[in-house]
């Protein structure tokens, strides 16, 4: 998971974002983004360590939309969460495919992707929805 972050991380840098590894926030604390500031704090406790990656990619999706992570459950903050992990789907789906598939084609299915990237299975729609996209 190591590469998938360092990888994350320079797409981050590459777009200006600044990212704060953080060390100092409970393992139930979420990491977050502000947008305005291109900052994102990245909460390395997780108590799920497969879902790093994951995380990550939906904080710079926020970046990249512009939309502040959900503090509220209003339609619209949930809405701007949606778009967030689709976005972030798609990142991991593009790494997964350009960087782990291109010795290992058989790999190449959506229940690997997700237990790779430790994605929640209600966000199983969101996955097929990007692997029907990409590879058309």
């Amino acid at each position: 998971m190591d590469v998938i972050i360092k990888h994350l991380l320079g797409l981050a840098f590459n777009h200006g974002i600044g990212v704060v590894e953080t060390r100092s926030l409970t393992s139930h604390t979420p990491s977050f983004a502000v947008p305005k500031k291109k900052t994102i704090i990245l909460n390395m406790n997780w108590y799920n360590e497969r879902e790093l990656p994951l995380v990550l990619a939906h904080e710079i999706a926020h970046i990249f939309k512009d939309t502040e992570t959900a503090t509220t459950t209003s339609t619209t903050h949930i809405k701007c969460e949606g778009a967030a992990d689709a976005y972030a789907i798609s990142l991991l789906v593009q790494y997964y495919y350009e960087y782990i598939l291109e010795s290992e084609i058989t790999l190449l299915n959506i229940e690997n992707f997700m237990t790779m990237f430790a994605v929640p299975s209600c966000e199983r729609w969101k996955v097929v929805k990007v692997f029907e996209d990409r590879f058309k």
